[in-house]
């Protein structure tokens, strides 16, 4: 369409006179190329938005989520503002989840049955709604207020959730199992006491072989056991055969955020066929607070390999051999030196022919 449009602008603009049509065309053609894209997005559902209303606990000067500062077993209301910008009746589902990180070192507010480790305090058992939906005419905003209660006890850290609003899904649309892609809003809820600094932990654990998206990996579990956010971790995952120092895969990863109190699996793609041996799995992560390094030892056996490898679309890479080149080199200079023979021959048994 572009090219269309440039050449239609060239051939008009052949006379100065056309000067005004070239302009209207390259200016059509820059509208429509901003305009199309935000038309997709309103398409898609991207017709909402949600802003959360600060309250006298909020520290900082961040106005994008919630950050409470607040005393044990105070009450507190966290208003949030959800517009409608389509022109329809629009119901919205709104849920609160505890914070987790997921296998990419990203915190995760979207898992509604998260676990914590080593902890008894999390969002979900603070507020008195996980879920709530609020019908909102078309071109119309609404206050949804998410009401909690901050734990008894004092505790030091903190406590780490989120916020998620979505569209309600059609009715008409889960029975035909014609579920689209959902988009949704997250905004995090961090609540505290005080002030007092938490040590930085991880802890590394069981390395398994898994499958993500069809191709093979390694992961290892990894544990935050403290109530701390840790932030711009850098991590370097290598997979190397036990006892062997040249590494068969090293990934690097940076700006990993790891959430309070969780337990995750990070991992490593293989990018190749599972080969049964054993090998060793090594990950570092480290931030300007800490420097951690797990190395844990693996076996892979045959049947397991075959078994996975059977579900995967990795490939076994194309190992260069000079033993294939040298054959096929051989093979043709003797093809050369035969058809070279032979053509001796023949100019020989010619030359005796004609005397």
């Amino acid at each position: 369409m572009i090219l269309f449009v440039l050449f239609r602008a060239l051939k008009l603009g052949k006379g100065i006179k056309n000067m005004k049509k070239v302009m209207i065309i390259l200016f059509l053609s820059i509208f429509f190329s901003v305009v199309n894209p935000l038309v997709s997005m309103a398409e898609e559902g991207i017709d909402f938005s949600v802003k959360p209303q600060m309250t006298s606990s909020q520290i900082g000067d961040n106005d994008s989520y919630f950050n409470l500062r607040s005393d044990s077993d105070k009450k507190e209301t966290l208003p949030i503002k959800i517009t409608n910008h389509s022109q329809a009746e629009v119901t919205y589902i709104v849920n609160v989840n505890t914070a987790t990180t997921n296998i990419n070192g990203i915190i995760d507010y979207s898992q509604q049955d998260t676990k914590l480790i080593e902890t008894e305090y999390q969002l979900t058992n603070l507020v008195e709604k996980r879920e709530q939906t609020v019908s909102i005419p078309g071109g119309a905003e609404k206050i949804v207020n998410i009401t909690l209660t901050m734990p008894k006890n004092s505790f030091d850290g903190i406590i780490l959730g989120g916020i998620i609003v979505a569209k309600k899904q059609n009715e008409q649309n889960k029975a035909k199992n014609t579920i689209k892609n959902e988009f949704q809003y997250a905004i995090a809820v961090q609540l505290s006491n005080n002030d007092k600094e938490v040590d930085s932990e991880l802890t590394g654990g069981n390395v398994e072989l898994t499958q993500i998206n069809k191709r093979n990996a390694v992961q290892m579990t990894i544990k935050n056991p403290q109530p701390k956010l840790l932030k711009q971790v850098e991590g370097t995952f290598t997979i190397k055969k036990k006892g062997q120092n040249a590494a068969i895969v090293e990934e690097k990863r940076s700006a990993m955020s790891i959430a309070p109190n969780s337990e995750f699996s990070l991992f490593t793609m293989l990018n190749d066929k599972f080969k049964s041996g054993e090998y060793t799995y090594t990950v570092n992560l480290k931030n300007a607070e800490g420097d951690w390094t797990f190395s844990q030892d693996f076996s892979i056996k045959q049947k397991q390999a075959r078994d996975l490898n059977e579900t995967s679309v990795d490939q076994t890479p194309k190992q260069f051999s000079w033993r294939l080149i040298v054959t096929i080199m051989g093979i043709i200079i003797l093809a050369l030196a035969a058809a070279l023979g032979y053509t001796l021959w023949k100019f020989q048994k010619a030359k005796k022919t004609s005397n």
